[in-house]
Parts: structure tokens; C-alpha cells; sequence
């Protein structure tokens, strides 16, 4: 483009189609290819490129200067390169600029193989005003000013690594700097990982053939090209959709990160431009927006990786996540992990376990050094976690011996638990010297329980939990006088379907979520500490009910599965799809647990439990068809009635 001044036209406003770009890579390949791609293109593609520009001065302006005196000796410099090193600081580039800015081809192209270390206050806003407006001002030295220079063709390749971002305050500063500045906004960020790319010799001489040969066709191309394109209509349409999404995006979710978002829309039209030309088109097309638009996404996620750091734990985690055998310290810091002091490191290592929690996973340590990531284990319902009660004759005593006890079966069982005579209470939680206390209880459970004394009807209880496993078994003031109340009153036990890991307050709000998510409509709220005492009786009714085993992934307080659900539950409680709190509690587990489960497996089981509740199967077919629609991704309305509502 800098042959020739290319120019595009929006919305009857003329732009400069200049360009700009940087490349972030590790120290290796990634960024050694990038460098040599693009100094093929120049030298290559433009080997004829100072002689050009002085042709095209000397026709514009007379003869140039022989350096023999007189003040225009001082008005330019002539190129003899094709690049300017930004080393060259921001004299050398106005000196460049001026003299491109008196031709009618070349352009002032910045070069900088490790602009990480460049980045500051004097070159940032000249860098900025020349991907902005094509123009720059400024001094070339302390006693000579230069006019302004306008439209000059503006390419800069700036190629650095992410280490110094990383490692270095001050460097991570500019580069924030930059963004706020508004160069960052407007420029194409290429974040490469440090996967090697080789190439045989052969290979690479055909490579650079072809982008040698593909170089010469665009310049052949601008040479003979008008020196403006237009948008397209659907060019247009494309834009516009772009800013209003990246608007609705902002007012959805106001931060600093999609308010620099919402400022793309610059930047994805003037790459617009750019790709049209190399594209050798006559206009610019919706593809080349729809193109433009891709690559301004990736450069969004490259520059959220460069101002936001990975931190140490984020990166053990995703090394975990890769080596199911685990990984030792020692082989996390040689992949790249930063950790240096002891503190450091343990510090690390407790950020992890909990990261690990928040993404519903476990982190465990194997001997001293090495670390392993896994999944919450699968519940076995032959070996359910009880503490029972050492003392017969006392009932509310603190001497509870862990246990793994059937769910169902013919020895000692849950059910038989329940109605034991020899063991006045239990706990479904497991204690440290057997000692019942809050403090003591070890994480990992895999049942959990509610007391209904009122409010909830024996009835809709069995409704409400009929798609899960579970006892039901009444308490000894089960229809009697309590309170000046005679009303059923029993306590329900789940499975769950993995074995969970929470302390003691995350317990407490673990039962609230669930009651929330399920519609239990009352139950006693001082049942929900984690080493809560559960009597027996001896006289009590039990029912049983063998389904699916309930999973707790979107109520584990402070997880991200958690978090994603309850801004759903929200949208679910304003949107009443049915008065009946059975169904709204079963419409929004469904929705929850849709968010990372088989949708169709859970609008089936909702469907069958309003037509089971209700006898209507056109009932079911509108509770699921409403749901369906309120799904992040609701299933087409054909495959919803193929495999749902059939």
C-alpha cells in the first residue's frame, strides 16, 4: 500500500487504509517466522523500493538534494531502507515521514523485533495519531520543527514477547499505557503459544517463493488501481451489527474490558479496507467484514491474555488438566510455571486447590512435590459416608465413629439406619478423632438432607424428589400436636452423584441453593450445618425411591457452575411458566443443569414429570416447548419433538 495512497470510502468520509500490526510470541519459532514472513513481503515484494520513492520525489519535487548546503538540505531525509527501527526514536520517524509526505509512493514503515522494550511516552502518541488519522507532527530535534505531516502511508510491524509483559511492572505498565491511549484498541494483536513450526528446506524455499510471488501481484495490483474503494451495502449491514453487538455486550455487562471492546469497530473497519485491497477486490465486501470481524475477536482474547497475566495457579492448572498421572513442582517450573520462593510456591499450591474447586474438580498432593488434578470421584451407593452415634444413651452425644453403609440392600442399610434401635442419631458427614463438631468435619460428603416440619405436605415432597434417589422417613411428631400444629413432618436423604468437598459455611448455602433450585417451598433452616445431628426413629414410615442420582455442580457455592445459575434463576423466577412450585422447581433444575448436562435428556425427564404430575401431556409439551426457549441453546423445535415430546 505504500506504493500508492489508498484511500476507502464510509459513510461518504474518506480514510486512509494503513496498517498496523504487532506479534506476541515466546523467544523460538513463533515469532522468528513471523519477523521473516514479513520482511519477505517488504524486501521481496518492494526490492525496488527506494529507488521508487526517489523516482517519485524527484517528479513531484525536482531534483533532490546533494547535500551541498542550503536550507532544503534540512527539509527530509531520503530512505534508503524500506523500514525504520522504532530504536530510531520519534526524530528519525517524523524525518522519514516528512520526506514520504512530499511523494506520492512509499510509506514509513516501523520495524521493531523487540518493541516491549520500546514502548514509551514519546513514540506512543505519534504511533497513535498515525493509525488514527494518517498524520503526525512533532519536533525532529530541540531547535528544528518540521510541518505536519498528513497523510503518510503508515505500515508498523512490531514484534515482541509476552515475557516482558509478564515479568516486569513497568513493562506490563506501558503496555496498559498503550491501551488506554488507544493504539492498543486500534491495532491487531497475535498471540502465539510455543509450539515450534519447522519446516524441511525445501518447504521453506517454496514458502517464500510464494509470498514473494503473491507480493510483486499486489504491487502490480496498486499500481493500476483507483486509489479509493467503497463499502457494499452488505458490507455496511455488517458493521453496524458488529458495533450494536459490542454496544449490547457493554450495557449488559459494564467493565473496562468491553468499553475498550466497544471501540473495534474502527479498527474492524479499517482491516476491512486492507483485506479488500489485498484481496485484490473492486469494493468492500460483507466477507471481508465477516473476515475482519474473526480476526478482531482473536485480538481481543491475545490482548486479555497480555494485560490480564496467566497466574502461576491458572497455568499449574492447565498442566494439571493435561497429565492425569499429575506433575512434580520442579516439572511445572521447567514448563514454564514462574514460581521461585517457598512461600511462593505453597502460596501457589493454595490458590490451586482452590481455582480446582471453583472449576468443580479436586486437587490432591502425592508425597511431597508432585500434584494431581481429578474429577469429584463418582458416588458408590454401597459405600455411603455416615458417622452413627457411640453412645446409646446419649442422644445429642459427641462421639460419632465413621462409617460406609449401603444406600440400598439387605445388611446394614440407610433405610435400616434410620429406624435403628441401637443408634440414636447419625451425622452424614465423617469427623476427625471422632469427635462431632463443626471444626472437626473432614470434607467429602455424599448425601445430603432436609428436615420438613410444615409447610410442605408428604405428597409434594415425594413429587418434588421423584426424579432423584432418596428416603423419605417420618420423625416421631409426624402428624401430631407440635406448635398447635398436627401437619406431616419428615426428613428427606439424597445421594449425591459425586462426592462433594465443602467446609462448613459452604454447606450451610449448599442447602439453601439447592432448596432454591428444586422449589422446596419450607424446610428447618437450622438443619444445615455440616456436622448436624439426625435422630433415628424406631416407629417411623420410610419410603424409598430409586432414579437418577442428584447432581450438586450448579448449587457448590462459590463455583463457576454456581455463579453461571444463579443468573438464570433470575430470569427463570420473572418469567412464571407455571403457578404450580413443583413444576417451577423442576423447570429450574432443568435449566440449570442444561447448562453443562444433555439437554435432551433433561427436557425428557422435565416432560415426564408434569405429565406424570399432572396427567396432561399437553401440559408437558408447553412446560417443555417454554423451557426449551428460556436454554442458553435450545434445541430446534424439530429434534425437541423427535426425542422430547413424542
Amino acid at each position: 500500500m505504500g506504493l500508492k495512497r489508498m484511500h476507502y470510502k464510509k459513510s461518504g468520509v474518506t480514510k486512509y487504509a494503513n496498517f498496523f500490526g504487532i506479534t506476541l510470541a515466546p523467544s523460538g519459532e513463533g515469532k522468528d517466522l513471523s519477523l521473516m514472513v514479513c520482511e519477505r513481503m517488504f524486501e521481496d515484494a518492494l526490492e525496488k523500493y527506494s529507488y521508487v520513492s526517489r523516482k517519485s520525489y524527484e517528479m513531484l519535487n525536482g531534483p533532490l538534494p546533494d547535500g551541498s548546503g542550503g536550507n532544503d538540505d534540512q527539509d527530509f531525509i531520503v530512505p534508503s531502507q524500506y523500514k525504520v527501527s522504532l530504536q530510531g526514536t520519534s526524530q528519525g520517524m517524523m524525518r522519514v515521514a516528512n520526506f514520504y509526505n512530499r511523494s506520492d509512493t512509499g510509506s514509513l514503515n516501523v520495524v521493531s523485533t523487540e518493541f516491549g522494550h520500546e514502548l514509551n511516552s514519546e513514540v506512543l502518541p505519534i504511533l497513535t495519531k498515525l493509525w488514527q488519522e494518517a498524520k503526525a507532527d512533532g519536533s525532529t530535534n530541540v531547535n528544528e520543527k518540521y510541518p505536519p505531516v498528513s497523510e503518510v502511508p503508515t505500515n508498523i510491524i512490531l514484534f515482541g514477547s509476552n515475557a516482558p509483559f509478564e515479568r516486569s511492572g513497568n513493562k506490563h505498565d506501558a503496555l496498559v499505557d498503550a491501551i488506554e491511549s488507544g493504539l492498543a484498541r486500534r491495532t491487531f494483536f497475535v498471540w502465539s503459544d510455543s509450539d515450534e513450526i519447522r519446516t524441511t528446506d525445501s518447504s521453506a524455499r517454496d514458502f517464500e517463493a510464494d509470498i514473494s510471488d503473491y507480493g510483486r501481484s499486489i504491487v502490480e495490483a496498486i499500481k493500476t488501481r483507483d486509489r479509493e474503494i467503497a463499502f457494499s451495502a452488505g458490507a455496511d449491514e455488517a458493521l453496524f451489527q458488529y458495533r450494536e453487538n459490542l454496544v449490547s455486550d457493554f450495557n449488559e455487562t459494564p467493565s473496562s474490558w468491553n468499553r475498550i471492546r466497544t471501540s473495534n469497530v474502527d479498527k474492524v473497519e479499517r482491516l476491512s479496507a486492507i483485506i479488500a485491497i489485498l484481496d485484490m477486490s473492486g469494493s468492500v465486501e460483507r466477507r471481508h467484514v465477516e473476515m475482519a470481524i474473526d480476526i478482531a475477536k482473536e485480538s481481543d482474547q491475545a490482548m486479555e491474555s497480555v494485560i490480564r497475566p496467566i497466574m502461576p495457579y491458572v497455568q499449574m492448572y492447565r498442566l494439571l488438566n493435561l497429565e492425569p498421572a499429575g506433575l512434580t513442582i520442579t516439572e511445572m517450573i521447567e514448563m514454564g510455571v514462574r514460581l521461585k520462593t517457598k512461600r511462593e510456591i505453597e502460596d501457589s499450591i493454595e490458590l490451586l486447590e482452590e481455582y480446582a474447586y471453583r472449576k468443580n474438580m479436586k486437587m490432591k498432593r502425592i508425597g511431597k512435590h508432585k500434584l494431581v488434578l481429578e474429577a469429584l470421584p463418582k458416588t458408590n451407593l454401597d459405600k455411603m459416608i455416615v458417622s452413627v452415634n457411640m453412645e446409646p444413651n446419649r442422644p445429642t452425644g459427641t462421639k460419632f465413629a465413621g462409617h460406609e453403609v449401603p444406600f440400598f440392600g439387605e445388611k446394614m442399610t440407610i433405610r435400616e439406619l434410620v429406624t435403628s434401635k441401637m443408634v440414636p442419631s447419625f451425622c452424614l458427614v465423617h469427623f476427625e478423632d471422632e469427635k462431632r463438631n463443626a471444626k472437626n468435619a473432614i470434607p467429602g460428603q455424599n448425601m445430603i438432607a432436609f428436615d420438613i416440619d410444615d409447610g410442605t405436605s408428604l405428597e409434594e415432597a415425594m413429587q418434588i424428589f421423584k426424579p432423584f434417589t432418596h428416603i423419605i422417613y417420618t420423625t416421631r411428631s409426624h402428624q401430631k400436636e407440635k406448635g398447635g400444629e398436627v401437619c406431616d413432618r419428615f426428613r428427606v436423604i439424597l445421594p449425591t452423584k459425586n462426592i462433594f468437598y465443602v467446609n462448613a459455611e459452604q454447606h450451610k448455602q449448599l442447602i439453601a441453593n439447592i432448596a432454591n433450585v428444586l422449589g422446596i417451598p419450607s424446610y428447618d433452616v437450622s438443619t444445615r450445618n455440616q456436622d448436624r445431628l439426625w435422630f433415628t426413629n424406631t416407629e417411623a414410615v420410610v419410603y424409598e425411591n430409586e432414579a437418577e442420582l442428584i447432581e450438586l455442580d450448579c448449587c457448590i457455592p462459590n463455583t463457576e457452575s454456581q455463579e453461571e445459575a444463579e443468573r438464570v434463576l433470575d430470569d427463570i423466577d420473572n418469567t412464571k411458566v407455571s403457578d404450580d412450585r413443583r413444576v417451577a422447581g423442576m423447570q429450574k433444575w432443568t435449566i440449570t443443569n442444561a447448562m453443562k448436562g444433555s439437554r435432551n435428556n433433561l427436557l425428557l425427564r422435565l416432560h415426564r414429570f408434569v405429565r406424570d404430575l399432572t396427567g396432561s401431556k399437553e401440559e408437558a409439551d408447553r412446560i417443555v416447548y417454554q423451557t426449551n426457549a428460556m436454554l442458553h441453546e435450545p434445541l430446534p423445535e424439530l429434534e425437541l419433538q423427535k426425542t422430547v415430546c413424542r
